[in-house]
């Protein structure tokens, strides 16, 4: 008989899994070597260069993330939502849980953004999936071992079109076991002391409920979760908490100067290698990085030999390129020693569009002053963040809105529709500009400077 396990998680405490066949299927996927990569590839990528403490790995997330969902089930059968969970949804529903996040490479979402511009075009979510069906992952026999087609099933969760019923939006949603998750695990990594919400609170208002929605142009009645009128406060603290970490931690400035100089880095080395010039790279032929970008179509163990290890570790080897920019790059981010920010959304209002584009015409005429070798070594970055996404209800994602069950109206309302806070997460842009040092910082200033003192001029 096989004996329960354990692992000690420092937001779930003691994560179990008994003897029963099912617990069992759930360790041995967690013991495959696929799953055992994301050990080595971090949750928050680049951030522990802001928040040291923030080095806690996708295998301890997609863990939290299983027993997140596990919670939110037993709240479900508990409250008496569900009489009986489907054994094969429950099982399929768990198992998308915990490999939601297997196909992520090398810090994440950086090392995505070098794959599109490359056009491999090989999302996290297309590697998932690979790992999941292809025949030779120790995953998918861990699956088909234990029911023949169970495999599809994950990936058909994991890929599916969301809000399909309260199983899919389990995995995805807006009220999610991965989000509950990682809301909750990065904000205790970062040692940040803002964003709490009650997770226990959120799900004893669970229910479940018939939603109206119209998809392809048939109105349907969908079992959808909805929390209790008790949850509206919640849920708004639950949203504000994203908003916090997204504009805090996510995308602090510091953090995104150094994504960027590492996608530069790859970006160029992945273009001498494409030219069949490794050595201009100082990486050796058969490093993971250089078998990778050698082709558009990498097969999946090229992609499975990759973590953040593997990418960190090559910065040594860029450090001693033929190539300066590499070698810069390289040496700079090993020592932490990153672009300089100038942010100029913080001086921006949201009608200052032609302002905006004015500035940016204004810094490509002067490009050539922050030319260093080949390179334009100047970045913009735009990113966006929102509390809340707004669905049309005859979206195919509608049942991925947040619902609050309204007694008097005898009808579910959408939280955004009707909170003057989660209103007012509706959505805050940035944009920033990167350069290589003090001086450029100031002559950035400068330009900025000369032109909001034009505009008001002209305003006057």
């Amino acid at each position: 008989m096989n004996k329960e396990q354990r692992l000690r998680d420092p937001i779930h405490g003691l994560i179990r899994f008994s003897s029963t066949p099912k617990d069992q299927l759930l360790w041995a996927l967690i013991n495959t070597r696929e799953f055992q990569r994301l050990r080595r590839i971090k949750q928050l990528g680049l951030s522990d260069l802001v928040y040291p403490g923030a080095t806690h790995s996708r295998f301890a997330h997609s863990v939290g993330t299983l027993e997140c969902a596990r919670q939110i089930l037993n709240a479900l059968v508990f409250t008496h939502q569900i009489k009986k969970l489907d054994p094969q949804q429950e099982l399929a529903t768990l198992c998308a849980a915990l490999l939601h996040d297997i196909g992520h490479g090398p810090f994440s979402h950086t090392f995505e953004t070098i794959e599109d511009e490359q056009t491999i075009q090989k999302s996290h979510e297309y590697w998932t999936s690979t790992i999941i069906e292809n025949p030779t992952t120790e995953v998918h026999r861990c699956l088909e071992q234990y029911r023949k087609g169970l495999s599809k099933e994950v990936i058909e969760l994991i890929l599916a079109d969301p809000g399909t019923d309260i199983y899919s939006c389990i995995i995805s949603s807006q009220f999610d076991a991965d989000r509950l998750d990682y809301l909750v695990r990065d904000r205790y990594m970062s040692g940040i002391d803002f964003g709490h919400f009650d997770v226990h609170w959120l799900l004893d208002s669970l229910t479940v409920k018939d939603i109206i929605v119209e998809t392809q142009g048939d109105i349907l009645t969908k079992k959808g979760l909805v929390l209790s009128e008790k949850g509206y406060r919640a849920a708004e603290v639950y949203l504000m908490a994203r908003f916090l970490l997204y504009t805090s931690v996510y995308l602090h400035k510091t953090t995104r100067s150094a994504e960027k100089m590492l996608t530069a880095l790859l970006r160029k080395a992945a273009f001498w290698i494409r030219q069949k010039k490794t050595s201009k790279t100082g990486l050796p032929t058969q490093h993971p990085l250089a078998q990778y970008f050698k082709t558009k179509t990498p097969e999946l163990e090229t992609y499975l030999a990759l973590d953040d290890s593997i990418v960190w570790g090559a910065l040594s080897f860029f450090s001693l390129s033929g190539d300066p920019f590499i070698a810069t790059m390289a040496t700079r981010l090993l020592n932490r020693n990153l672009y300089k920010c100038v942010d100029i959304g913080k001086r921006l209002k949201d009608s200052d569009t032609q302002l905006k584009l004015k500035f940016k015409q204004i810094l490509k005429n002067h490009q050539s002053h922050f030319q260093e070798g080949d390179e334009v070594c100047l970045f913009i970055d735009e990113p966006k963040a929102s509390g809340y996404t707004w669905y049309d209800w005859d979206s195919q994602n509608a049942l991925k809105k947040i619902f609050i069950s309204d007694p008097e109206k005898g009808e579910n309302i959408d939280i955004g529709d009707h909170s003057k806070l989660v209103q007012s997460l509706k959505q805050e842009s940035f944009y920033r500009i990167y350069v290589s040092n003090s001086e450029k910082k100031q002559f950035v200033e400068s330009l900025w400077t000369e032109l909001a003192s034009k505009q008001t001029h002209e305003n006057k």
